[in-house]
């Protein structure tokens, strides 16, 4: 066998082989997105990141392995890759996984909620006398008020009377 087909058909395999990977990244992140589902702007985000880093490696391996030169025999290896992996694995492969990491998602977040048991009977234990002082000072404070504002009454009355007296010594001296 010739070098020169040989060379060929290491590169046709690294496509095929690249078409593959490229298939279980993205089963990783739809895997990813089914335990963690969040919105559409980074959905948008992670799907931008991942067909940039897959346009990079497919020019890496024609850069590579190619020259440069763009092969469609290489666009047919990568997509045989992608359609073995998407036939064959990949729906079991997304389906356990998913599986697996929203069991890891619940347990994970259960022993997180007990271990968080002693701060959430603290915050409960503080919260609970925070408005037991709270109430007393806004209770102290209301009283305050109404003393405060009798005793203005009577200082104003107590001004009032003065200068009354004050103007009648004026008229009468």
């Amino acid at each position: 066998m010739s070098s020169e087909i040989a060379r060929e058909g290491t590169f046709w395999l690294h496509s095929v082989l690249l078409g593959m990977a490229v298939t279980l990244v993205y089963d990783f992140l739809r895997i990813f997105r089914r335990v963690f589902p969040h919105g559409i702007f980074w959905i948008s985000i992670e799907d931008l990141i991942y067909w940039c880093v897959v346009a990079g490696s497919f020019f890496s391996l024609l850069y590579l392995e190619n020259n440069g030169t763009f092969r469609w025999f290489c666009v047919f290896g990568a997509a045989v890759g992608m359609l073995v992996v998407k036939s064959t694995a990949s729906p079991f492969l997304v389906k356990a996984g998913a599986r697996f990491g929203l069991w890891i998602k619940k347990v994970i977040s259960y022993v997180a909620g007990w271990l968080m048991r002693p701060v959430k009977y603290t915050f409960r234990i503080g919260k609970n006398g925070f408005s037991k002082i709270f109430r007393g000072a806004r209770r102290s404070a209301r009283i305050l008020k109404k003393r405060l504002t009798s005793r203005l009454k009577l200082a104003k009355i107590a001004l009032c009377k003065q200068n009354r007296k004050a103007l009648r010594g004026r008229k009468n001296g």
